[in-house]
């Protein structure tokens, strides 16, 4: 894996910090109010991300008599197949332990608050299977695609006029296909 990449998720604070600016503009206050972490932690974090040069300051506004600073992510935190092989299977464990967390967290959110099926068309599965090494290389592939095309269906929604943070429709995929822990 990328070694800016295992620097973002080296510290959660850091990982969580930079899904938030995958996601929109924020300040290390607005940050540290989500996180629910101290601003100076998340200040420090932030600034890292900015050395590792994977965010990007976008303005500044006057409060208080000082300057708050906005960020946003240069790119979305996406590993694609090739990038997660090579990584050793500790760093693998480490990132999708912090993108699972992230994405159980939003999904506990979206069902408490009762956005998670406000829409019908939304999709929920689960489908536990046994499938021989051919079977598991053909859905890893599928996913890879998918993704892919999600995230082409969320590019041209960017370049129909929709910015971040404007009133569209919020959403969140999260792609899972992971080998079980056998029942003994």
């Amino acid at each position: 894996m990328d070694k800016t990449l295992l620097a973002v998720v080296g510290h959660p604070v850091r990982a969580r910090a930079f899904m938030v600016l995958a996601e929109r503009t924020a300040s290390p206050s607005e940050i540290a109010g989500i996180l629910k972490v101290e601003l100076n932690d998340v200040a420090y974090h932030v600034r890292r991300l900015r050395e590792l040069k994977v965010i990007e300051l976008v303005r500044t506004q006057p409060v208080r008599g000082a300057l708050e600073h906005f960020y946003r992510a240069i790119e979305k935190p996406l590993v694609w197949a090739e990038e997660h092989a090579r990584a050793p299977q500790n760093e693998r464990n480490d990132f999708a332990r912090e993108v699972a967390q992230v994405l159980f967290a939003d999904v506990t959110a979206a069902i408490g608050s009762e956005d998670f099926s406000s829409r019908s068309d939304n999709c929920v599965a689960r489908v536990p299977m046994v499938v021989d090494e051919e079977g598991w290389s053909e859905i890893s592939k599928i996913m890879e695609r998918t993704l892919k095309e999600v995230m082409e269906a969320q590019a041209r929604s960017e370049e129909r006029g929709l910015e971040a943070g404007a009133d569209g429709i919020r959403a969140e995929v999260g792609l899972l296909l992971f080998e079980r822990e056998t029942n003994k």
